[in-house]
């Protein structure tokens, strides 16, 4: 499956979030007949209207799914961002074939997603997967942000990086040999892998797929983090394949891209 994909800012109003989508949609299926589309988003959200979104908090309890249909002429389903990746990755990339499945995005906070015997598990309030949350330490409690977020995401990094002027540079002076540098960047690896290594443990998948935009520092980061997971984890746990997701930042349109398809398919099973 192909999709083009568009990049565009972050809208910040849920009135603005409803004209981009209509904008990028429109422009993206220009003289085709679409009847089922999806929307992945950051947070905890049902398939009809966001519940909580983290970082979209104008978006929270907002129709977004019935504001688009109205304006595309089309069903309209709302799936989390991580859940799609995972869709993704299991139909078309690095879990084909595997049953028991969680994927761990890494981007500006820390999602994930569950799949148990082929089928995402999304829990009672569908946000199963939210494994920022993990505890790792005695830190104060923060209302949008778990303690593993908190200390191992890209937002993270991005504030351990500032004394360099940015991740890129502090992993470039890491690289270069530079002992702080080395330091701050073995310090993350190893919170990052501390917290796969209780995944693994708890879960026993068959597959953990890291995903997100830390993928581009895993290579340098590999080495802490495998050293942590093999730490800290569960004797089973340690044994856990852990791979980098195969279809890149666009894995989450691939998944949305499937997610309409399904829920067309739903709707043509009703009658």
């Amino acid at each position: 499956m192909v999709s083009d994909s568009n990049g565009v800012p972050i809208p910040r109003t849920a009135e603005a979030s409803v004209d981009t989508v209509v904008g990028v949609a429109q422009e993206l299926s220009a003289g085709l007949t679409i009847s089922s589309r999806a929307i992945g988003l950051p947070g905890q959200t049902g398939r009809k209207v966001p519940v909580w979104i983290p970082n979209l908090r104008f978006l929270d309890c907002y129709p977004l799914a019935a504001a688009v249909s109205a304006r595309l002429g089309a069903r309209v389903t709302l799936l989390n961002d991580a859940d799609a990746t995972l869709i993704a990755e299991s139909r078309e990339g690095a879990a084909i074939g595997q049953a028991n499945v969680l994927l761990v995005a890494f981007g500006t906070g820390i999602g994930g997603s569950i799949q148990v015997n082929g089928q995402l598990m999304r829990g009672r309030s569908g946000c199963a997967g939210s494994f920022g949350w993990l505890s790792l330490d005695d830190s104060e409690p923060d209302a949008d942000h778990g303690q593993w977020e908190r200390r191992a995401s890209g937002m993270a990094l991005d504030v351990l990086a500032e004394p360099w002027g940015g991740a890129a540079q502090l992993l470039q002076a890491a690289h270069a040999g530079e002992l702080r540098a080395t330091q701050v960047t073995d310090t993350f690896g190893a919170l990052v892998g501390r917290g796969l290594a209780a995944l693994a443990s708890i879960f026993d998948p068959d597959l953990i797929v890291f995903s997100g935009g830390l993928t581009q520092s895993f290579d340098f980061l590999e080495g802490s983090i495998t050293a942590a997971r093999s730490a800290y984890a569960s004797p089973a746990g340690r044994d856990v394949p852990l791979v980098l997701a195969k279809l890149g930042m666009h894995a989450g349109v691939v998944g949305a891209l499937h997610a309409a398809i399904d829920s067309k398919r739903e709707l043509e099973a009703m009658g």
